[in-house]
């Protein structure tokens, strides 16, 4: 099986095409270029073959796994990191990898049989602004300073786009209020969640 995820340009976003734009291959994924008629990159495709064929709990194919979604994301990233860095212009978002399933297709007759009596599990996520204000306050600023890392931390994460970067940095907010590793964090972060919600 072959699975290909497309990641369409940013709006408003033109990237011209001056070479040839052969297909490379990326930690094993084949990545190609489309361009539109006027000479501007549309869109960049991040193809993985010979893939096994998994299957949900209740029989569907799946179209992707958690590993193959990572490397799809590393090399989206990458891909969209080396065309901001040659051209300046930040053209693709790689956290389209996870809005979505990819395109999957079979590559031998036995999978076009297996295709064929197999419904398969697909998603789309549409992503969408939001915001929560609160009053001004600064009288709650001077006491919070001496944990001025973590609120760094959960700022910036709210700022960020990556769905990847904000779980980073919150998790740097856990880190820096729980300094247990392994299995000792998860029963202190278990701990003290269990006072605000049950479920923990």
């Amino acid at each position: 099986m072959k699975a290909i995820y497309s990641l369409n340009l940013r709006p408003e976003v033109l990237v011209p095409v001056q070479v040839q734009t052969d297909s490379l291959i990326v930690d094993g994924a084949v990545c190609s270029w489309s361009v539109d008629e006027a000479g501007n990159l549309a869109s960049v495709e991040v193809e993985f073959q010979g893939l096994p064929i998994t299957y949900t709990d209740d029989g569907r194919i799946m179209p992707t796994t958690p590993s193959l979604q990572e490397q799809a994301y590393r090399v989206a990233n990458f891909l969209a990191n080396q065309i901001y860095f040659q051209t300046a212009i930040d053209a693709i978002d790689p956290n389209q990898i996870v809005l979505g399933s990819p395109a999957v297709f079979p590559e031998s007759l036995e999978e076009q049989a297996t295709f064929a009596r197999t419904p398969r599990r697909v998603w789309k996520t549409i992503s969408g602004g939001w915001s929560i204000q609160a009053k001004f306050d600064p009288a709650w600023y001077a006491c919070r300073y001496a944990d001025s890392i973590a609120y760094g931390y959960f700022s910036d994460a709210m700022r960020a786009t990556g769905v990847f970067q904000k779980y980073e940095l919150l998790f740097k907010v856990i880190e820096y209020f729980f300094p247990q590793s392994g299995s000792g964090l998860d029963a202190a972060v278990s701990a003290h969640a269990a006072a605000h919600d049950s479920i923990f």
